[in-house]
């Protein structure tokens, strides 16, 4: 499957949203694993694995947690305040002659409280409100404290700050403050409550949870107040209390594509950049984010839009020897009624963004038939070894090997177990342990040469085509049979181009989505490569197939231009409508493979809204080969305010142009280094 996702960094956008509480599972990182290795496998996902597991609720709520844009002066008086929360939610009691409403604020050092009552008969030393405050603590599960706000009466009584839950229970909370003021008919006031007073706030700052509460005592039946529902005894009730970072995810991913009353499925705290403090890996329907108050100075957020692909298990560990946790990922996705499971490991770049340091196919599945290998992960050091499959074998085996990852390893393959090291930043083949009665690779060199094994992907039977005039149908005849195509089907594109090899042109087609090249100067004309275009929608999708030399190596590249499907209902204006996106894949041949080295989305389409780029090939400014361009092109339906997506930095598919963004025009090149066509500065 080609990896087609979005990456992109956003600046804070704020904005209130509300949200209802739909239950989810939460996936928490470093939980019960040994130090030195953990293994991945069917069994650790069966059983949890690192995982520990809770209820999120949605990050739309309607109180929030705002980071301080300037010093607080605790006087009573919430002039320099947010709009407050009202207290909606009647516990207990009667609330006809009392209400209140809060806020909560923060910075380094203070989580700073205020709150508005409306109490004609408060009684000072017993009225208060107060704060529960739930922090992911090991394992992600939400630990809850709850902090009592007593206001004092001038001339008579002083104001305290109490723990109102936990072994700490009625104790004065060190180094916090209250001062109040009177107001008609009840009084306002400011506290400061030091971030000390919560240990697990220590490393973790985000994925909090909480609620704002006012206690009025009466003779016979307490009344209670609460912005929300849960309490301290009851955590998973309480609602999303989330900081900045986090209301800016609400506001510029979550909201704008229906997903902010939605629970992220996958939520893991980990120290994977910056300062000390744990970021917050989540995943909500198709996006995976990042984001922390030391991420990116606590103003940015990171998504990733995975496409077809579900993220189905994230472990965190320090496997670099770094100091700081990488993410060991676990996703899936569906290719023509199989399910391919891969193994990456990601560590964050100085820019903040997850590069991957290994990838493997680790599981295949169709019906009963199954392929798995398991993984184990030591410091700097990676193993892939057969794991026991069951109906698949040799002769009805007939899936493509995966060219965007290491492709998995077969019981009849030569292979029965591959080690891998850190080396120059990525983990590198060092040895592979044979099956029995076969060789395997066992020296660095030798372990990054190409196999000389059949493989799916190159299947073939041994034709001679010296004694055959028409080996080239017979190859093709065979890629109908190992892939189980009918054999009238006729393909729906065939060029003649020098691709690969010697100078002698190589037959290229297109059947359905699937790009079959074979020819007499091709692997000794008795092997044929095919490519599955996964990431288009259908073998209708694929709208054009060309062949040219683009990188002027005088072999021809191959230009695939076709429609992706982005997901099933999302944007705006037609909240039904699936969206679509054109886009231009660009693919070499080397070492037999067909490899990808440049796509770029061209269009996107959601019921009468269209955006569309133009596109064009220009002589190379290297005065060898071609660069791609793109500009900006023709928009209808939508404009800058109402297009739902934010303009989005290059990535593993460079995003559209927007006429209202601001870059005017790209422009690529080969270059030869990374065998890529990489953007010009």
């Amino acid at each position: 499957m080609q990896r087609a996702e979005l990456s992109i960094a956003l600046a804070l956008a704020l904005a209130a949203c509300g949200g209802s509480n739909p239950e989810a599972k939460t996936a928490a990182s470093k939980g019960g694993a040994a130090n030195d290795e953990m293994s991945i496998g069917d069994a650790a996902l069966r059983q949890g694995g690192m995982f520990g597991t809770g209820d999120a609720p949605p990050l739309a709520s309607a109180l929030e947690a705002h980071r301080l844009d300037k010093k607080i002066k605790l006087d009573g008086v919430l002039g320099e305040w947010p709009a407050r929360t009202p207290a909606t939610t009647l516990v207990q009691g009667d609330a006809a002659d009392v209400s209140f409403q809060g806020a909560v604020q923060y910075d380094d050092q203070y989580v700073y409280v205020a709150g508005e009552a409306s109490d004609a008969k408060f009684v000072a030393g017993k009225d208060h409100a107060s704060l529960v405050l739930a922090i992911p603590g090991p394992g992600g599960a939400p630990i809850a404290h709850e902090i009592a706000f007593f206001a004092g009466k001038p001339g008579e009584a002083q104001g305290r700050v109490l723990f109102a839950f936990g072994p700490k229970r009625g104790e004065v909370v060190a180094g916090a403050k209250i001062v109040e003021a009177p107001r008609d008919g009840g009084y306002s006031f400011e506290a400061a409550v030091p971030w000390s007073a919560f240990p697990e706030a220590r490393t973790v700052r985000v994925g909090l949870r909480g609620v704002l509460s006012y206690y009025d005592s009466r003779e016979k039946t307490a009344t209670i107040l609460a912005t929300g529902t849960g309490d301290a005894e009851h955590v998973t009730a309480l609602s999303a209390l989330p900081t900045e970072p986090e209301q800016a995810l609400v506001a510029a991913l979550l909201a704008p594509r229906g997903l902010a009353a939605r629970a992220p499925s996958l939520d893991v705290y980990a120290d994977i950049d910056g300062d000390p403090l744990k970021e917050r890996i989540s995943v909500f329907g198709r996006f995976l984010t990042i984001l922390g108050q030391g991420y990116r100075d606590g103003k940015e957020f990171f998504y990733r839009d995975l496409g077809t692909r579900s993220i189905m298990r994230i472990d965190a560990r320090d496997v670099t020897g770094e100091g700081k946790d990488d993410l060991l990922v676990r996703s899936r996705f569906n290719a023509g009624g199989t399910t391919h499971d891969w193994f990456e490991v990601w560590q964050i770049a100085p820019n903040g963004e997850p590069v991957t340091l290994f990838a493997h196919e680790i599981e295949l599945a169709r019906g009963t038939n199954k392929i798995a290998n398991s993984v184990h992960v030591h410091d700097k050091e990676i193993e892939v070894a057969l794991e026991p499959g069951s109906n698949w074998d040799a002769a009805s085996y007939r899936e493509a090997a995966s060219t965007e990852v290491d492709p998995i390893l077969l019981p009849w393959g030569p292979v029965r177990a591959q080690t891998y090291r850190l080396e120059g930043g990525r983990f590198e083949r060092k040895s592979e342990v044979a099956q029995k009665g076969q060789s395997a690779l066992t020296s660095t060199s030798a372990a990054r040469a190409p196999s000389t094994a059949p493989s799916p992907s190159n299947r073939t039977e041994s034709i001679a085509p010296a004694a055959t005039a028409n080996a080239g149908q017979q190859l093709l005849d065979q890629y109908r049979r190992d892939h189980q195509v009918p054999a009238d089907t006729l393909p729906k594109v065939e060029l003649t181009a020098n691709v690969a090899e010697d100078a002698r042109p190589e037959r290229i087609v297109l059947m359905g989505n699937d790009i079959v090249v074979f020819g007499p100067g091709f692997k000794g004309g008795a092997q044929y490569a095919v490519l599955s275009l996964a990431p288009f929608a259908s073998p209708g999708s694929v709208k054009e197939l060309a062949a040219r030399d683009l990188d002027g190596d005088g072999a021809a590249d191959l230009i695939v231009r076709g429609t992706r499907v982005l997901s099933p209902a999302h944007g705006t204006g037609a909240a039904s409508a699936e969206v679509t996106s054109d886009a231009l894949f660009i693919y070499s041949l080397r070492d037999g493979k067909i490899v990808r080295v440049f796509a770029a989305e061209i269009a996107r389409e959601q019921a009468a809204n269209r955006v569309q780029d133009a596109f064009g090939f220009v002589p190379a400014k290297s005065g060898k080969g071609i660069d791609i361009e793109l500009r900006p092109g023709k928009v209808t339906g939508w404009t800058e305010k109402t297009y739902p997506w934010p303009n989005e930095p290059p990535g593993a598919v460079e995003p559209l142009l927007l006429p209202w963004g601001r870059v005017a025009s790209a422009r690529y090149a080969w270059n030869p280094s990374s065998l890529r066509f990489e953007g010009l500065k």
